[in-house]
């Protein structure tokens, strides 16, 4: 894997982008000083930086159960697209995978039915919720739920999906 660029000061314009947009939200206060530790980090990867925030997010979230394991700490055979992907589930012995819906594009579900493993697309439709922009935007990142919502985010994600009107 190549190494972070830090020629150019993402982490911190990244920051300054959440800090300044979400200022006003109501729950900025609670989790901005949780996270900010996370964007005074200079990681030598990418994935070193997603990797930890992902796991702290979902800790925030109520999720202490899963175990989170990098792909690379596994003793598994290269393979390609589906096939690797494989590997790693039966190895960590999954008997379902649930993936987000772009990789119906390149997935192969054919390969997951002959490994025994169920394969699920991810379905983004959770209620509304309040935003700081109106009008309701569901392509946003969990940070922004968390900001919005606090406590009840996991809430919202859990349950199933309405229209504001409906609340």
């Amino acid at each position: 894997c190549p190494a972070t660029d830090w020629s150019q000061d993402w982490i911190k314009k990244h920051w300054y982008t959440l800090t300044t947009v979400y200022a006003r939200a109501p729950f900025f206060a609670e989790l901005a000083p949780r996270l900010q530790p996370f964007y005074q980090t200079k990681p030598k990867l990418l994935a070193d930086f997603t990797i930890e925030l992902t796991i702290f997010l979902a800790d925030c979230l109520g999720n202490r159960h899963t175990r989170f394991v990098r792909s690379s700490e596994l003793n598994i055979p290269a393979g390609h697209k589906t096939e690797r992907l494989i590997n790693i589930l039966t190895h960590l012995g999954a008997s379902e995978y649930l993936s987000g819906p772009a990789a119906r594009a390149y997935l192969e579900p054919d390969r997951f039915e002959q490994a025994g493993i169920r394969l699920e697309y991810m379905k983004y439709d959770y209620p509304e919720y309040p935003q700081l922009y109106p009008p309701y935007d569901p392509q946003v990142s969990i940070i922004d739920l968390m900001f919005m919502t606090g406590g009840d985010a996991l809430n919202y994600i859990l349950q199933p999906p309405t229209t504001a009107s409906e609340r």
